[in-house]
């Protein structure tokens, strides 16, 4: 009898990205993806999340990752700073080892989730590293085949968008994979559903839900970090300090692949002035 998936509870799911600085790798050999597990492993036990997939390469990695009581940035800078601070240490060196601060668009949407999990798991093979994906050893990849422990991986949301049963589910992941022929896609190294036109339609409601829930989170985090009320926050209040978070706001927003019209509709400004925020950097 084909077993069950059992799906965890909802949540904000986010594509999360980072590089070396100056495109310098981030994992010389092995002995670093393995520490750099080992300690998301550790970070995902301190502060809880569900990790859908990931992927290491050579100066970057990928990470599908869905969070519900902790704020990502919170977990991500753990991740980082540990790893910066064993990777340094390792090879006595001094600077910055990622570029900037780590991308996270948010994932909008079911189908948009499984062409995610299908482009980080391709990583290898695009980049021509590997044949096959199950080759790289360093992606989830083999987890949702049940050829490795999950572990730290939890798969049973993303299988269940495939089908109900577990067998089943991962005989169409794969065919799913199988399928993707677009070398186009391949080159631009960009999801085909990451395209404006494949995320979620913002006039269906369950979409605007999600991307409401998200500006929301985002908001309440920035208005913790700068000791501001949301509604100064959202108000016409020029205070200094309501400024800050609400530029601060702008770009976090930005840096998670929200809109600028729905950032404008939450924080009750003209899409110009958010465009202005995005567009003077410091």
């Amino acid at each position: 009898m084909a077993r069950p998936l059992r799906v965890h509870a909802p949540g904000l799911v986010f594509h999360v990205m980072s590089r070396g600085n100056g495109g310098r790798d981030i994992f010389i050999d092995d002995d670093d993806r393995r520490r750099f597990l080992d300690i998301l492993s550790k970070v995902k036990k301190a502060t809880p999340f569900e990790l859908f997939a990931y992927c290491l390469m050579s100066n970057h990695f990928h990470m599908l990752v869905r969070v519900g009581g902790f704020d990502l940035s919170r977990i991500m800078q753990h991740l980082l700073t540990r790893y910066s601070r064993y990777f340094n240490g390792r090879r006595r060196r001094l600077g910055h080892l990622f570029q900037s601060r780590f991308k996270a668009p948010l994932c909008d949407g079911d189908s948009y989730l499984i062409e995610l999990l299908r482009y980080i798991h391709l990583n290898p093979v695009r980049a021509k590293m590997v044949s096959d994906p199950a080759q790289w050893p360093w992606s989830s990849h083999r987890c949702y085949l049940g050829a490795a422990a999950a572990g730290l991986v939890d798969p049973a949301f993303p299988l269940s968008l495939f089908d109900g049963s577990e067998t089943e589910a991962r005989r169409r992941y794969l065919d799913f994979l199988q399928a993707d022929g677009d070398a186009g896609q391949a080159a631009t190294g960009t999801p085909a559903a990451a395209k404006p036109e494949k995320k979620g339609d913002p006039a269906n409601p369950i979409d605007r839900d999600r991307i409401e829930e998200a500006l929301l989170r985002l908001a309440q985090d920035i208005c913790a970090e700068h000791h501001v009320p949301i509604e100064d926050l959202r108000g016409a209040t020029r205070r200094r300090d309501a400024s800050r978070a609400r530029r601060a706001l702008i770009r976090r927003c930005e840096e998670r692949g929200l809109r600028p019209g729905a950032i404008a509709a939450f924080i009750r400004r003209s899409p110009a002035a958010i465009s202005k925020v995005i567009n003077l950097r410091p």
